[in-house]
């Protein structure tokens, strides 16, 4: 679903898009928190500026121009305070967008259909896409991307975490903004595992409407995403 007006897509794709992002920010530094179901970001000198005052907003990221933070706001104040499941309640969640001077704040997408949720977010370099989870399966949970551009939200692979290889990956810089995708994943002979995979942006190819990964490379098994991403750049 579109929710973006044409003037504001044109704003935000020269603020956020139209100029290299990544080295404009410290995020080891600057962070944005949740404090009583608000977002609140601290930049370098330590200040804490609340940005959102609903009660209800959850799971914030920076973006890599370090000038907006992408976040959830729940559709209901059950939804934050007690965690409900929002596949299950059909609740309606907001992907919203807010400047650090809180005062631009736009709705980028909301829950409907299979997408139920917005977990796990991760923005590339480019701040072109931004890769989220939404509750799926049995065993696992369905990425998605949405498109900075486009403002559409497009089915990628199943998944249970996923980690966007950044532009300083020491070992293999050539994989900047590649994917290491935790997958549930099945033994011929029985029985299952889970492991990290490297998917290449241009692994995920348009077939019919639908996103199609091509064969991934094996990264493998580790406890976290900090701990696959350490290994995979070897820092």
């Amino acid at each position: 679903m579109k929710t973006f007006p044409k003037l504001a897509t044109i704003f935000l794709a020269a603020t956020m898009l139209a100029q290299p992002l990544a080295a404009q920010v410290q995020p080891d530094k600057a962070e944005v928190t949740v404090k009583d179901g608000n977002i609140v970001y601290s930049p370098v000198w330590h200040r804490h500026i609340q940005l959102t005052f609903s009660g209800q907003d959850d799971d914030p990221v920076l973006s890599p121009d370090g000038k907006w933070v992408i976040y959830t706001h729940y559709g209901s104040p059950t939804r934050y305070v007690e965690g409900e499941n929002a596949c299950e309640a059909g609740a309606i969640d907001e992907l919203r967008i807010v400047s650090l001077d809180a005062q631009s704040n736009m709705l980028l997408y909301h829950t409907s259909g299979n997408v139920c949720s917005f977990e796990y977010k991760r923005i590339d370099s480019a701040g072109k896409y931004l890769y989220f989870l939404s509750p799926a399966y049995a065993t696992s949970a369905a990425l998605y991307r949405f498109d900075f551009y486009k403002q559409t939200v497009e089915f990628v692979t199943d998944a249970n975490n996923v980690i966007v290889v950044p532009a300083d990956c020491k070992r293999f810089p050539e994989y900047k903004d590649s994917l290491l995708v935790l997958q549930h994943r099945y033994y011929i002979e029985g029985g299952s595992y889970d492991w990290y995979w490297l998917y290449k942006p241009d692994q995920l190819e348009k077939e019919g409407g639908y996103i199609e990964p091509r064969p991934s490379v094996p990264v493998g098994e580790y406890e976290t995403g900090s701990a696959a991403l350490h290994a995979f750049c070897g820092e």
